[in-house]
């Protein structure tokens, strides 16, 4: 293992100076600004540091706490990965250390903010920085890095490397080994994607065994209300002008009804446009505060396109769909203009401005995708709400947030159930019994669907998708729902 140590000193008001030094490297560091924006931030870099609040971390999954869990260690992250720079490494992955956390809790954006620490000089000059999006060409790319000794390695996103789908710990043991050599290389990942891991042998809390491999890991901590606090305070900064004000109040009683969902950093980005909205939601859940951030992109492309924001909302969520189901997150401009051939609504897609605070981005090579990866997850689950065929066979791979979106929303399966009409039976056939128990079962053309489903929702209730692990067959999905209501009742095929 390496001995080197890379030094990682930071001031409490690190974040501050680092602000202050990025404007004297963005003409400089043009290239590497813009290999951030268009291949793992998919937005600035400079307005992300400007509005960044450090989190804390743990060794604990936050998503096992209970509320008698008062007591549970939490650290600034950037504190926590200066000691891991400096460490000594005496076994095989110990500089090899993985942060983990659900969706939109900042792990994409805490690695960009390392990186711009290497660009503004916050560590010394000979060692080098580099970051990269998990995907098919990351360990080629890998194998090209010079100077692998005096290289801190920052491999984002394993949840979206289409090569790791259905083979994680498999995809995990080749990345280990490829990046060993490196002095540190740090790896995040939804908790939810990664496998399920041996304990280090010592039963030290933060180590994980993967395979030959014990690493270190942290979990990202949620935000409290001080951090909540504090990025309001950085996006909404007083001034001479009410107008801030008037925001801040507004952004304040937005907050107070997303609840828990406050305190996921991706959201709170957001906050400008759920403060925009002439549309106010009153349900704090995910589906909705996604629902109204989509729905008030697209009221904004109206006024600049024309186009009627459903159309655009079915084409972006028919984009979606149909990355999900490539296992893909991007899609070239060639590849967009084949599918508008197939399918012409989506031709609208190319009329959206991408400039801005646009939820969907094209990089300098011509790719587009959804400016964070929840964005496309949201909307292939309004695609199947609202639009998927159940004659459509396809599959989609099913990502933890999908799985819950669909979970939380029971109604919305319900309503999907009868207007596919999946018991679409004019007159049911007499019960071979014909006992006056089943009676009411019988019905009509008259009989809505709904009152059938409403009749026998205990039995939907019991909503389970965590068998569909690798892929995800939507229409063998919904009708499973109804399956049961077939075999208790007897109702025909």
């Amino acid at each position: 293992m390496s001995e080197d140590i890379m030094s990682l000193d930071l001031s409490e008001k690190w974040i501050s100076v680092l602000w202050n030094k990025l404007s004297s490297i963005k003409r400089d560091r043009e290239i590497e600004l813009n290999h951030i924006n268009d291949d793992v931030l998919f937005s600035d870099p400079l307005e992300l540091a400007k509005s960044y609040i450090e989190p804390f971390c743990q060794e604990v999954n936050p998503a096992d706490r209970h509320d008698e869990d008062f007591f549970i260690s939490r650290e600034p992250l950037f504190k926590k990965i200066s000691e891991f720079l400096k460490m000594k490494t005496y076994q095989q992955g110990n500089n090899q250390l993985f942060i983990l956390s659900d969706a939109g809790m900042g792990k994409t954006s805490f690695l960009v903010m390392l990186k711009l620490l290497h660009l503004t000089s916050f560590w010394p000059k000979d060692y080098n920085c580099v970051l990269e999006k998990l995907g098919e060409n990351t360990l080629s790319k890998i194998f090209e890095i010079d100077n692998k000794r005096k290289t801190l390695l920052l491999l984002d996103s394993l949840d979206e490397d289409p090569t790791a789908h259905g083979r994680v710990r498999e995809r995990l043991v080749e990345i280990l080994s490829a990046t060993k050599s490196f002095n540190r290389v740090i790896i995040t990942c939804r908790t939810q994607f990664f496998p399920s891991i041996e304990k280090d042998p010592l039963e030290l809390p933060g180590r994980v065994r993967i395979d030959s491999f014990v690493c270190p890991s942290k979990y990202i901590s949620i935000f409290d209300d001080n951090q909540v606090d504090a990025y309001l305070n950085k996006r909404f900064p007083k001034r001479l002008f009410q107008r801030n004000s008037e925001k801040k109040i507004k952004a304040l009683e937005i907050v107070s009804r997303m609840a828990s969902l406050r305190c996921r950093p991706m959201l709170l980005s957001f906050i400008e446009d759920l403060v925009s909205s002439s549309k106010f939601w009153t349900v704090g859940s995910e589906y909705a505060i996604y629902n109204s951030l989509v729905e008030n992109w697209l009221l904004r492309e109206q006024t600049k396109t024309g186009i009627d924001p459903q159309i655009l909302f079915h084409a972006c969520a028919k984009l979606a769909f149909e990355l999900q189901s490539k296992k893909a997150v991007k899609i070239t401009s060639t590849e967009l203009d084949e599918l508008i051939e197939a399918m012409e609504l989506l031709g609208t897609v190319k009329s959206i401005d991408i400039k801005g605070r646009s939820l969907l981005n094209k990089n300098s090579s011509g790719d587009y995708r959804f400016s964070h990866y929840s964005i496309q997850e949201f909307l292939v689950v309004f695609y199947i709400f609202n639009y998927y065929a159940i004659s459509d066979d396809r599959t989609i791979y099913p990502t933890d947030f999908i799985k819950n979106l669909l979970d939380q929303n029971k109604e919305q399966i319900l309503l999907r159930l009868q207007e596919e009409r999946l018991l679409p039976y004019e007159e049911i056939e007499d019960w071979a019994s014909n006992t006056s128990e089943f009676e009411q079962y019988k019905f009509h053309g008259e009989q809505s669907l709904t009152e059938l489903l409403r009749d026998l929702r205990p039995i939907t209730d019991d909503l389970d998708i965590q068998p569909y692990e690798t892929e995800f067959d939507i229409p063998t999905f919904l009708r499973r729902h109804i399956d049961p209501i077939k075999e208790l009742h007897k109702i025909g095929p």
